[in-house]
Order: structure tokens, then sequence, then C-alpha cells
């Protein structure tokens, strides 16, 4: 199966734009990674889209929103230091296109 634009981008940048260029420590990158893994559980969990077919052009600021939103509803059991906290998560999103383009 061919991979999405979206797979393509979000390996690049956590690969390339964070490991690479920004020379940023391993636990700093799998912080991004886990919180990209959120997103991509919550828009096949509850927004219903199959990951194979999940792309950029799904990433939109609503849906951003309501990851956010997803994201500081859920119980506080579920809470825990080990997982990303949401803060800059929109702001982090754009640049895994542009910079991994």
């Amino acid at each position: 199966m061919k991979p999405t634009d979206l797979s393509v981008h979000l390996t690049n940048f956590l690969t390339h734009y964070l490991a690479a260029q920004r020379n940023l420590s391993p636990n700093t990158i799998k912080a991004y990674r886990d919180v990209f893994t959120l997103l991509l559980r919550y828009c096949r969990d509850l927004r219903g889209i199959a990951l194979e077919r999940l792309t950029l052009a799904h990433i939109d600021a609503p849906l951003v929103e309501a990851f956010l939103d997803h994201l500081r509803n859920r119980p506080a059991c579920l809470d825990s230091h080990a997982e990303p906290s949401p803060r800059g998560f929109a702001r982090v999103l754009p640049l895994c296109a542009v910079r991994s383009a």
C-alpha cells in the first residue's frame, strides 16, 4: 500500500527535521511522536478515519481543536506524566508539512 502524504511528512518531521536538523534529544522526539500517536488514535477511534486513508488534508483547524478538547476533557485517571501535553500541538502540526517538504 502506498503511504499517505501525512505518513510521509510525519516520518520526515520526526526523523529528519527534529533529529537531524534540530538535533533534539531522543526523549523530546518521543514526546512529539506520542502526541501524534494520540492524534492518529483520535482520528481512527473517534472520527472513524482509517489510518491508511488519513491524509494531511484531513488535519484542519477544527479537527485539531476537537482533538485538543478531547485531551483536555479526558478523565484524570488517564493523565500521566508519560503522556505528552497538548500544549503547543497546534503550533507544531503545521511544521510537519512545511519542514519535511
